[in-house]
């Protein structure tokens, strides 16, 4: 570790593992920000002196070393889904993900939340992530709920919102 000069990653990996950076890392150690944990590895690949904050599948990709696992300051910080084509199948215990456009009327957002209480819906999280468009502070919103998507209580909802709403999946809770 004392020869690392730079150190490739993702923004927030860097803040996700401070405390693992602040003891083991040289001082004069430059931490670089690139667009993924996975270019960061591709970079630490071809310099010298050169490490990455990724995960292993990257780490194998590029044939990097492992030098250290599990490096977070919290292990539940960082979440990875999988994308495919199929459905799970409720389990009784379940949530919802969906991503809400909201950002043509600031009063939608309320309306949504009213909805969801009057149905009985558990708001599990909620992000608001920045949209680009012409009108500032714009914001699409990542949303867990409890449930399935196909309770009664859930499909309702997310029909009467048509295009504002986006179904991501519904999955055991325990993921």
């Amino acid at each position: 570790m004392n020869q690392i000069e730079r150190i490739y990653s993702k923004d927030i990996a860097f803040q996700e593992c401070k405390r693992f950076l602040q003891r083991y890392c040289p001082e004069d150690a430059r931490f670089i920000p690139v667009a993924s944990t996975s270019k960061g590895a591709w970079l630490a690949d071809r310099e010298e002196k050169s490490a990455a904050i990724c995960s292993t599948e990257a780490a194998t990709l590029y044939h990097l070393p492992i030098l250290y696992r599990n490096i977070e300051d919290h292990r539940n910080n960082t979440r990875f889904v999988v994308l495919s084509d199929f459905e799970n199948r409720p389990t009784g215990k379940d949530k919802t993900s969906l991503l809400a456009n909201f950002s043509k009327s600031r009063k939608d957002l309320s309306r949504f939340f009213r909805r969801l209480t009057n149905a009985g819906i558990t708001l599990i999280r909620i992000d608001a992530l920045p949209v680009k468009s012409a009108s500032p502070f714009s914001y699409k919103f990542y949303m867990e709920l409890e449930g399935y998507s196909r309770d009664a209580r859930i499909e309702p909802v997310i029909k009467e919102y048509g295009e504002k709403i986006q179904w991501l999946g519904s999955y055991p809770e325990s993921v």
